[in-house]
């Protein structure tokens, strides 16, 4: 019997196949050689690695519950303290004595603290990893708790592989506590950390967590983009399969989100999507289809069958009504549905479908998701549209959410005025319009259009110009809306959107007189200079005209 005579040398070689069979998401010679193993091992000790690649499979297998039961079971098995719900007291109150703990010990002394050489807290690290991923999926309330605890071990016990990605965790959490700036400092930190203990393999998961989950609130989401595309080298590069995916995930999404062409997202997505299928990594499918269908529907219309154009997918595909049915009410995938069918809602004009959707903003707050751009570009969206509806129906609860949108957008634009003051200036255009002071928002909406361009955001700078044109028009200044409606369908088909830069088309011609449209759209422009001025420049020319 090999377990008796050759029991080392049967240990290191059942656990080189179970990670083998795990990577290769074979159920089946994952359980012979796991169950084999955890019966002739002779201690606990010995069954730990493979207890983690178990818990790491059935994750990778998406039987969430299930891995988080073995999960909590070890850790209870370790004498380690379960993770606490985000709204825990306790759990606040540690985050911000850690907080306080790490913003006196400087970047170096952190990067000069002595490896750890204790298989157990390694392995520990290890398993709060997998809770992290596996309460994202879940229940993202966990993670902070989880990420505190991964750093408590690397400070009292030392460095490890894992350190890297407990920081750059941790800084994820305290964008949810509201310290961003020591959450960037965190971030930063964990990247540096890769590179001085030399853990390639984790640069990749360390990368998205500091671009997608940090990073935004101080860097142009345009480079956040191109910046994921490092953590996709990195990953295929150490063979990190899932962190991997999750980079070119988020590199198709920030572009999505920060007006890429979206003939490009439609590609990039598209051939995302069949990689997906080919690996059999399912799990990201459903997210990834939103933003393929969504880049579908705005180019060629919201009746437009990803099936049957060019694209190549047959009907294995879930559909849009599918995903949508299947979201559930608290879950990420319930948000981003949310997101998408408001994105829907506002480039298309369905306000009369806005009554059906949940809230984004309050279902973020709910779920205690970790920020992340989308969540923010929806809660811009949703205030947008909330806006309008109050306009509409002069209804009390449309501007409370319109305005608890424009709050959020100015907190975030005193960190990246980049990323978000185009958004707040738009929003808080939109509720001068409500409250009829349309001297400032006649400035905010040219200021929008104006900071939109020059932050190079295609996408906004078309939504910012149809909203002032749409001010403008209910204004009777029927020149100048012109002028932004015709801006906007130029920013429009740019972006690619080409079926709202017709459906915008359409409401310009079945509302101006014939006579007004001869000349319209190519003799039409709208006088902000920002194509030869910077924004200060056209604010001087601005208050020049106005003296």
């Amino acid at each position: 019997d090999h377990w008796q005579h050759q029991y080392e040398l049967s240990l290191e070689l059942f656990e080189a196949t179970i990670s083998a069979s795990c990577t290769l998401n074979d159920p089946h010679r994952t359980k012979q050689f796991s169950d084999s193993l955890l019966l002739h091992a002779k201690n606990y000790d010995d069954k730990l690695h493979t207890l983690l690649l178990l818990v790491r499979h059935r994750r990778v297998s998406m039987e969430l519950h299930e891995a988080k039961r073995l999960a909590y079971e070890i850790l209870e098995h370790l004498g380690e303290e379960l993770p606490r719900p985000f709204g825990d007291p306790s759990l606040r109150a540690d985050i911000h004595a850690m907080g306080y703990n790490i913003a006196v010990v400087s970047d170096e002394a952190i990067l000069g603290f002595e490896q750890a050489n204790t298989q157990k807290v390694i392995f520990s690290l290890g398993l709060y990893f997998e809770l992290c991923i596996i309460f994202q999926l879940l229940e993202p309330s966990f993670i902070p708790s989880a990420s505190l605890r991964m750093v408590q071990l690397t400070l009292v016990e030392g460095m490890s592989d894992m350190s890297s990605i407990a920081f750059a965790n941790f800084g994820v959490s305290l964008m949810s506590f509201g310290d961003p700036l020591q959450a960037y400092r965190m971030g930063k930190l964990s990247l540096r950390l890769v590179d001085r203990l030399n853990t390639s393999a984790c640069k990749a998961n360390v990368n998205w967590l500091a671009q997608e989950g940090i990073s935004w609130a101080y860097e142009p989401l345009q480079s956040i983009s191109e910046s994921h595309l490092v953590g996709v080298a990195a990953g295929k590069q150490s063979g990190d399969a899932l962190n991997t995916v999750l980079s070119y995930f988020f590199y198709i999404l920030s572009g999505y989100l920060s007006g890429k062409s979206l003939e490009v997202i439609r590609k990039t997505s598209g051939d995302y999507i069949r990689d997906l299928i080919k690996r059999k990594q399912k799990f990201m499918l459903n997210v990834a289809c939103l933003v393929y269908y969504q880049s579908i529907a705005l180019a060629d219309g919201l009746e437009a069958d990803p099936t049957k154009v060019t694209d190549d997918f047959d009907d294995s595909l879930p559909s849009w009504q599918e995903i949508m049915s299947r979201r559930g009410l608290h879950s990420d995938l319930a948000i981003a549905c949310n997101i998408h069918e408001i994105m829907r809602v506002l480039l298309f004009r369905q306000t009369s479908e806005m009554k059906d959707i949940p809230d984004v903003l309050n279902l973020v707050i709910e779920e205690r998701s970790p920020l992340r751009p989308i969540l923010l570009i929806g809660i811009f969206c949703e205030g947008l549209v909330s806006f309008n509806m109050a306009r509409r129906t002069n209804d009390g609860k449309w501007r409370c959410k319109g305005e608890a949108a424009l709050a959020r957008m100015k907190h975030w634009s005193q960190y990246s005025q980049w990323n978000f003051l185009n958004k707040a200036l738009l929003l808080e255009a939109e509720m001068r319009y409500f409250l009829g002071d349309f001297d400032q928002a006649t400035k905010l909406y040219n200021d929008a259009v104006v900071t939109s361009h020059n932050h190079r955001f295609t996408n906004e700078e078309a939504i910012a110009s149809e909203l002032a044109a749409l001010f403008y028009f209910e204004r009777k200044s029927y020149h100048d809306a012109l002028g932004f409606f015709a801006h906007s369908v130029r920013c429009y088909e740019e972006w690619g959107a080409s079926a709202v830069a017709k459906r915008v088309v359409s409401f310009v011609q079945s509302n101006f007189d014939p006579s007004a449209l001869f000349q319209w759209p190519t003799n039409y422009t709208i006088s902000l200079g920002f194509a030869l001025l910077d924004q200060e420049e056209t604010r001087k020319r601005t208050s020049e005209q106005s003296r």
